[in-house]
């Protein structure tokens, strides 16, 4: 689960929240005094986490982060209500896409 929620004057208010699935199968060596189901498990829950992290920081910051850095230029009053309108539909559409892409993997 993802959420990001902001409220400050400079920026103004903004909810963000999403979640993400991801499966992973892999085979490991068991011994029960050295390396246990649990220590097994608790290393995959671990790089499926970072991965994770990773790929939406990539992917989803690195593009809003574009986005925003886009926007801070000189403009026109109707410059800038067309583009508060423009961006959180790109980035609904880009959310969706996401979303499309992890839970077909």
């Amino acid at each position: 689960m993802l959420w990001l929620q902001t409220n400050r004057q400079n920026s103004g208010m903004m909810n963000l929240g999403g979640s993400l699935t991801r499966q992973m199968e892999q085979d490991f060596a068991v011994n029960e005094s050295t390396t246990p189901h649990l220590v097994n498990i608790g290393r995959m829950v671990e790089d499926v986490e970072n991965k994770m992290r990773s790929s939406l920081n990539e992917i989803y910051f690195s593009k809003t982060c574009n986005v925003v850095n886009n926007l801070r230029s000189m403009q026109s009053q109707q410059e800038s209500i067309v583009c508060r309108l423009t961006i959180p539909a790109f980035l609904h559409r880009r959310i969706h896409r996401i979303y499309i892409t992890y839970c077909n993997d």
